[in-house]
């Protein structure tokens, strides 16, 4: 699932600035999926790519059985996605 730079900073428990700073030390990879500074929504593989290296839990709702139920995880639950 893509998120905006401001909600993956809060998954992670940082300031925007802060969370910038970490995607400024990112820039090559970054650059390879077309995301650079002013772009406010992140595709899912570099959102998947951040959470694995930050450690970012993030919570999604998933479709299981008919019944919608939250789920987080340690690593990066998006990568289901």
């Amino acid at each position: 699932k893509a998120y905006s730079k401001i909600e993956l900073a809060r998954a992670a428990g940082v300031s925007g600035e802060t969370f910038r700073r970490w995607l400024r030390s990112d820039k090559a990879v970054l650059e390879e999926h077309h995301v650079g500074p002013k772009t406010k929504i992140l595709p899912p593989k570099v959102v998947r790519y951040l959470c694995e290296k930050y450690d970012i839990e993030i919570e999604v709702k998933q479709e299981i059985a008919g019944k919608n139920e939250l789920f987080a995880q340690n690593s990066c639950i998006c990568a289901l996605f």
